[in-house]
């Protein structure tokens, strides 16, 4: 019955054609170990979370209030935003996936860019990272983001988030990026306001808060 339901959301969601185009690429990439090793993480099940000090002096569990189980970015999707990247020279831009969970993104990008980075409140998704691509940060600490900017000093940047994401919160990390010149891909996120970027690109499937947004600078 689970599975039944699961199938009737997402046909709402997406249409049954994209979705017969998602299961496709899914499949297909399955017999990669190192995709299919991502599918089957989910971070609900991990009982290794960080524990952070509030202002009071006591230890907090703040990773299970802000995270969620890890659901990757559909392979379809990542296809989608690669040929529009073809336009670019991407060896010119800095990759930074917020929320990078296992690294799903940055392992099917991995030629596009020279340098990436991926950034997870849980330090448990290090373990899918063989350098130094990832860092464990707080995003909702402007000093973190502040922390990015300075440590991974570059021209261009290519900013990726991927749902759960609220506005405020990416809002606030774009303002810390300008005036570089960036690439801003949105998944399953709300429509952002800012005067000095455009969209660009924008694909909506039947469930329109299902929706990939491009916008640049």
């Amino acid at each position: 019955m689970n599975s039944l339901k699961m199938i009737v959301r997402n046909i709402n969601n997406y249409g049954i054609k994209n979705l017969l185009i998602m299961f496709f690429y899914e499949i297909i990439y399955c017999f990669d170990s190192r995709y299919r090793s991502q599918v089957f993480y989910d971070e609900s099940v991990t009982n290794k979370y960080d524990e952070i000090k509030n202002k009071t002096g006591l230890r907090k569990n703040n990773t299970r209030t802000y995270n969620a189980p890890y659901s990757p970015t559909p392979i379809y999707f990542l296809i989608l935003i690669k040929d529009f990247l073809k336009n670019f020279n991407t060896k010119n831009y800095y990759f930074i996936d917020f929320g990078c969970g296992a690294g799903r993104s940055i392992l099917f990008f991995k030629n596009l860019f020279k340098k990436k980075l991926g950034i997870d409140f849980n330090q448990e998704y290090k373990k899918f990272f063989k350098n130094k691509n990832f860092i464990s940060l707080n995003l909702r600490n402007s000093n973190s983001i502040k922390l990015i900017k300075k440590k991974y000093k570059f021209n261009n940047y290519i900013l990726y988030f991927y749902e759960p994401f609220d506005e405020t919160l990416i809002m606030n990390i774009i303002k810390n990026f300008l005036p570089k010149k960036l690439i801003i891909i949105l998944i399953n996120v709300k429509k952002i306001k800012l005067s000095n970027l455009k969209l660009t690109f924008s694909k909506e499937f039947k469930n329109h808060s299902k929706n990939i947004r491009i916008y640049q600078n």
